[in-house]
């Protein structure tokens, strides 16, 4: 597979793997990555859809359109989400990129992709790439082309071959991290109301949020960017602010004030 790729080839790659893990932030990962790619595998539109675990894996979650109408957008997840075939190859663990002469073999959708950046479907080249991590299924990618563009090739098979794992392990971590921090602030904003009257700073409640859901002092200090010493320094404060003496105690407390209406 990789003979159908050039030196220049491999050369872009490594500069945009570098560019994929420079992206830290998650709401925008969508719409770089099609960007990215649209470098070395042009296309005329581009659909980006983040799985949701909780649902079926294909038709939740949250989709991101590159030069294609909401309307159109929403017809074809839709349409992939309650067709069978595509669902067995999205939930396929070992991921895969897969392309198609053009868009009849989604017939049975009835999509009629009509807008000034899309033609109608049997007139459509389109590749498929599917993003698992894990045997997890996080997404896939559309990538689609105008009738009288060049076919995508084997060079763009390879190409996209060699980028999906590293789209798919940069969206592992950042959907990760940005679950894990949602998670954190809508702690923090719970114990804000409840602990309200013992007058505890931002930083406080962050570091009680952490305590209440098990992580240990290092674990606090490497997130928080704290040392040791500014750690004790800290909870000293709370225990003062909570009148408690230790970590038992102050759990206790917590616990006993986050039950109260």
């Amino acid at each position: 597979m990789s003979l159908a790729l050039t030196v220049a080839d491999w050369m872009t790659m490594v500069q945009l793997i570098y560019r994929l893990n420079c992206i830290e932030d998650f709401l925008q990962y969508q719409s770089k990555v099609l960007e990215i790619i649209n470098i070395i595998v042009p296309f005329d539109a581009g659909v980006f859809h983040l799985a949701d675990q909780e649902q079926d894996g294909v038709s939740a979650g949250n989709t991101y359109g590159h030069n294609i109408s909401e309307k159109d957008l929403n017809e074809l997840k839709n349409g992939l989400s309650n067709n069978a075939f595509l669902k067995s190859l999205l939930l396929d663990p070992s991921g895969v990129v897969s392309r198609g002469p053009d868009l009849s073999q989604f017939s049975e959708l009835g999509l009629k992709l009509e807008n000034e950046h899309l033609i109608p479907k049997d007139e459509q080249h389109a590749f498929s790439v599917v993003l698992n991590y894990k045997d997890e299924l996080l997404g896939y990618l559309i990538l689609l082309r105008q009738d009288q563009e060049e076919q995508f090739n084997m060079r763009d098979k390879c190409v996209l071959e060699n980028l999906k794992n590293h789209i798919a392990l940069q969206l592992y971590k950042l959907s990760n991290s940005y679950v894990d921090m949602n998670r954190l602030d809508n702690r923090i904003y719970v114990l804000e109301r409840k602990l309200n009257k013992y007058g505890l700073s931002k930083r406080e409640l962050e570091i009680l949020a952490l305590i209440q859901s098990g992580k240990v002092d290092s674990e606090i200090c490497e997130e928080l960017f704290f040392s040791t010493s500014t750690f004790k320094k800290h909870l000293n404060h709370i225990y003062g602010k909570m009148k408690v003496s230790n970590r038992v105690t102050l759990i206790k407390l917590i616990n006993t004030e986050m039950q109260q209406a």
